[in-house]
């Protein structure tokens, strides 16, 4: 019986900087949050104004109900707090509201209104926003009320991370809760562009290609998308049109790429399920923006159009996964890796899909666990990309290896009469075109290798065929290809114009050579090249064939030239 052996794992430099590095970068973050060191902001300044609010009735409410309050006062809701008696000094009121327009009062006075314009790109309603309305210094006990019109008739329409406090301080408050969650939506966008990038100079395996096209913008859909439930975007930058409609959009495309992806990585890819995605995604975006454009449904109101195409890519997925496996013998460690890592992520959509169901109002931020099941997931899908990707390129490069060998003359080592039919196959395809070019075919014949072979032996008569190898490859170099298709026997393609003078050049070159060499002291056997040449039009229709034996008669001619002046000088050619 044989035995298995298991590889050891040498520790190289790049593995131990890169544990050193990871070990490091953990260490830092953990020891951050144990750091007393001094803040920038003071967190603990910040007043929470979330409790004690009542409702017009006098009952206690929370800032979550604003629509059931609203339902029950027949549209609009007010709700009502007080002061606290120790906020003495000028201060700020910030929180974020979420589709509900309003007006705020302190006292009888009103001190803030909320009624924005909207475009058509955000639906009815603005999305997530955050305010800081300013409250005088003496304020303390007096009344604040809000009286709100909720867009929407459901439970995503109120009030949240409601504070007293400097607004500098509510932000820092803010972004020191929500940024690593942002930094992290940012790394997997960035990510995707890295692997977009990667696909553009990635150009010999179209499957390779797709699978990291649809990897790349997978990847950046769901960072968009992600770093939008944390924000941070909204509080940045305030464009609340522009978050709203990439939220949504981001959304309603990300089926098709996740489909897609999945399908290139199975055994047997299968076009139909990227077609089933594509009308899906297409499909649903075509409502939507339809019905947002009628101003019957905007996108908020479309939810569950789009949950049912993202729930039907991921039935889809799970459906050409499973037929894949039952047509698969045997599952790579890639694959395992890619299917551990896939449940991991349906789990965490789950989770948050529960969150944000059980909740009465939603939650600060709907994709935490997604965002992290998508972090794993996507690593694991670029392991498997990148395993594949170095696999195919080391496939690529032994048969770039086994096409070098195939094509290239042992002795000499120019290509030889196999590259060389293959060359000429092409060019009488080309012949076939409207596209015209003009060529030069030069036949080429070594004399003296017989009188070599005979007299000194074949290591004579091979140097002999290299010397003139290396002349003729020499000369032609820059304008052509040189093939040895025969023992004697060379051909060159002169295709850098103008083409004549080109190919007059190159001889003159590789006559000049002969003669260098041939003065030589050493040499026993001299290097005489007979050739002979004939113009080929590429795309006039006319048979490359035809050229060459015509360059083949004038060659001929050319050594029987040479063989009656070497007897009138008492030589001999062969």
């Amino acid at each position: 019986m044989s035995r298995k052996t298991s590889k050891k794992i040498r520790p190289n430099g790049e593995n131990i900087f890169a544990i050193v590095f990871l070990l490091m970068f953990i260490g830092v973050i953990c020891a951050s949050y144990r750091s007393m060191g001094v803040k920038p902001y003071n967190g603990s300044s910040l007043v929470d104004f979330s409790e004690g609010w009542t409702a017009e009735d006098g009952s206690q409410t929370e800032l979550s109900d604003i629509h059931e309050v609203a339902t029950a006062s027949g549209g609009k809701a007010e709700i009502t707090n007080y002061i606290p008696q120790d906020v003495t000094t000028a201060t700020e009121l910030n929180f974020r509201s979420r589709a509900v327009f309003f007006e705020v009062y302190i006292g009888n006075e009103e001190v803030y209104r909320y009624y924005p314009m909207i475009g058509h790109l955000c639906g009815r309603s603005y999305g997530s926003t955050f305010h800081h309305i300013h409250i005088p210094a003496g304020s303390d006990g007096e009344s604040i009320k809000i009286i709100a019109e909720p867009i929407y008739d459901d439970d995503s329409c109120f009030f949240n991370m409601m504070k007293l406090g400097d607004s500098g301080d509510f932000y820092q408050w803010f972004m020191g809760n929500h940024f690593l969650s942002f930094l992290l939506s940012i790394i997997i966008f960035f990510f995707g562009i890295i692997i977009l990038l990667f696909a553009i100079l990635v150009r010999n395996d179209d499957r390779v290609v797709i699978n990291l096209i649809s990897l790349g913008f997978l990847a950046m859909l769901s960072g968009v998308w992600s770093a939008l439930q944390t924000l941070v975007p909204q509080m940045i930058f305030g464009n609340q049109e522009l978050c709203q409609g990439l939220n949504y959009l981001a959304l309603i495309m990300l089926p098709y790429p996740a489909v897609c992806f999945f399908n290139s990585m199975l055994n047997k890819p299968k076009k139909i399920y990227e077609t089933i995605s594509l009308y899906i995604t297409l499909g649903g975006l075509l409502v939507c923006e339809v019905l947002n454009i009628a101003r019957i449904n905007d996108f908020h109101e479309m939810l569950p159009v789009i949950h049912s195409s993202e729930l039907t890519a991921l039935v889809i997925i799970i459906v050409a996964i499973i037929f894949d496996m039952k047509n698969k013998d045997e599952s790579s460690d890639t694959d395992k890796v890619m299917f551990i890592a896939f449940g991991f992520f349906v789990i965490c959509v789950l989770i948050d899909m529960l969150r944000y169901v059980l909740s009465d109002n939603g939650v600060d931020d709907n994709g935490f666990f997604i965002r992290i099941g998508f972090f794993i997931c996507i690593f694991a899908m670029a392991y498997r990309s990148i395993r594949n990707l170095i696999n195919f390129m080391k496939l690529a490069a032994q048969t770039e290896t086994i096409k070098k060998i195939a094509y290239s003359d042992a002795l000499t080592g120019v290509p030889n009469r196999a590259a060389f039919v293959h060359e000429e196959s092409i060019l009488q395809k080309l012949n076939d075109d409207d596209d015209r070019k003009e060529m030069i075919i030069c036949q080429m014949d070594l004399n003296n290798l017989k009188k070599a072979n005979d007299l000194y032996g074949h290591r004579c008569g091979d140097e002999l065929i290299m010397r003139a190898a290396n002349v003729i490859n020499v000369s032609f170099g820059d304008i052509g290809t040189c093939y040895r298709v025969g023992g004697d026997e060379f051909t060159v393609f002169v295709i850098k114009e103008p083409v004549r003078e080109n190919c007059e050049k190159a001889l003159q070159h590789m006559q000049d050579m002969e003669k260098e060499y041939n003065s030589r002291k050493e040499v026993k056997v001299p290097l005489n090249i007979a050739y002979g040449y004939a113009l080929a039009v590429v795309g006039s229709g006319t048979s490359i064939e035809h050229a060459e034996r015509k360059a083949d008669d004038n060659m001929y001619e050319m050594k029987r030239r040479m063989k009656e002046n070497s007897l009138v000088a008492g030589g001999s050619v062969k």
